[in-house]
Parts: C-alpha cells; structure tokens; sequence
C-alpha cells in the first residue's frame, strides 16, 4: 500500500529527522537455497558447490502458496559488482511441497568470489517480486563428488557396500588431495587407492598414493567400502561422510545409507 505523510516544519525547527516503514502484509516471501549434486532422499546439501561442475539448485518457499510458481526464476548474483553469472527457470519438485529445482553449471570464468541467488516471479496477485538469499555460496575450484553406491544405497549383515567417489581439480594450478571417510556407526570403512583420470587422454592410470597430487583438469577415481557388521537393525540409517583437504580448501559430502536385515532380490 501507498504511504502519504507530512510533517510541517518551520525555518529552525530540525536540523535533521529521520523516520523508518515497516514492511510486512500477506504477500511476505521468503526462500531457502541450497546446492546438492543429484535428486533424492539419500543425499545432504553440498556446502560449498563447485565451478564448472553440473550442480542442482535447490529453493524452498516458504509461502509457496501466494506465489504463482510457473513465474519462477533464479539467478547467480556475484557479491562482487552484483554481476549475473546465470539464469533460468524453476521446476517443481514433485517429491517434496514449495520446492523448486532446476539443473546447472556455474560458469569456471566466474572465479572463486561469492555469490548469492535471486528469486524473481509473480505473487498470486500478479505482482512482481524479487527476493536475494540471505546466505551466499563461495564455489571452489576443487570439487569432490560421492559417485555410484551399490545395493540401491543399503546395508546388508556381513556384506560390503561401495561408494565410487570422484575429486576434480578445475583450478590453473596442481594441488594435492586427501582423502578421509567416516561413518555414524564406526563400521569398518576403507579408502582404495585412486585411479587418475586426464581430460582429453583416455588412459588412466593407477595411484596408490593418499594424498594425491593432481594436475589441472585431472581427477581422481576412488571407490570406498563400507563393511557392515553381522547383526543390523532394519531401517536405520548409517550417514556416510567422505572430506577433501587441500592446501585451500576443505570438502565434504555425505550420503545416507539404509540398515537392511536381509538381502533382497
């Protein structure tokens, strides 16, 4: 709504005077953004997303029922300048109510500065709107990524899941990389030497070194397994957590596994 105030003053009354408005009505939107590598109940937000990696963005309206939802957008906003890195439309997540999802890259050439989303759209009303994430991101130039897991992400008595995890160096420079992974329940868990990966070459070759020192546009291929112990207690969940550090960076990733009694076909 409009806002018409006067307040009369005379030649010497006030040097100055301030006042404030209150923003507030049925149309308050407000969002949370979050990154995560790949769609479904198994996988936890990625804290620090990564450049030249595909990424989905995920929002949560919070009043996603004022909103008309085929009007939304989001873009990366750089914290410096406030230039736009990218664009595009919103989908909705058919799993999960005012959530919205879509699919992207964030630019390499965008560097390691941070950013934050902006929602645009309508309300219900027809309105415009734009709203900025309270949070902001700093993407890294290095990236880790937990890959395949077998047994449809389950643990079964005395069986072995593996968990193929992938770590991309997209900086100009090399850097060494380690590798650690944990488990909630301290079951038996092991990091396998990686396999190193070159863009452009299609050989690969074997490491046993951990850490391991990557060339630019290198990856490193590991496959960790998680052992299970005889005697599991079905429906209970084992969060996996594998972290990266290099010599700037610390990553982290972390899936959640399903205590099975039995093994089913």
């Amino acid at each position: 709504s409009g806002i018409n105030a006067e307040w009369p003053l005379r030649p010497g009354d006030a040097a100055s005077f301030s006042y404030s408005v209150k923003s507030t009505g049925e149309y308050l939107v407000t969002f949370d953004s979050y990154f995560v590598d790949e769609v479904g109940p198994s996988r936890v937000a990625n804290y620090a997303p990564c450049l030249g990696i595909e990424e989905y963005l995920v929002i949560k309206l919070n009043q996603g029922e004022k909103v008309n939802t085929e009007t939304l957008s989001a873009k990366i906003v750089g914290l410096a300048g406030n230039t736009v890195h990218w664009e595009g439309q919103l989908a909705a997540d058919e799993a999960s109510a005012n959530t919205y999802i879509v699919k992207l890259i964030i630019p390499s050439d965008m560097g390691t500065e941070g950013f934050r989303i902006m929602l645009e759209g309508k309300i219900v009303d027809g309105t415009l709107f734009q709203r900025m994430s309270s949070n902001y991101f700093v993407p890294t130039g290095s990236c880790l990524r937990l890959g395949e897991v077998t047994n449809y992400y389950a643990l079964f008595p005395n069986k072995k899941t593996f968990i193929d995890v992938e770590i991309s160096n997209n900086n100009e420079v090399e850097e060494v990389y380690s590798v650690i992974c944990s488990n909630s329940k301290n079951y038996g868990i092991s990091v396998g030497g990686p396999t190193i990966a070159t863009v452009g070459v299609r050989k690969k070759k074997n490491a046993s070194s951990n850490p391991v020192l990557l060339q630019p546009q290198q990856k490193a291929l590991y496959r960790v397994v998680v052992q299970a112990p005889k005697k599991l207690s079905r429906g209970k969940t084992v969060t996996v957590t594998c972290r990266v550090t290099t010599s700037t960076d610390e990553l982290l990733d972390i899936i959640r596994l399903t205590e099975m009694e039995e093994r089913f076909n």
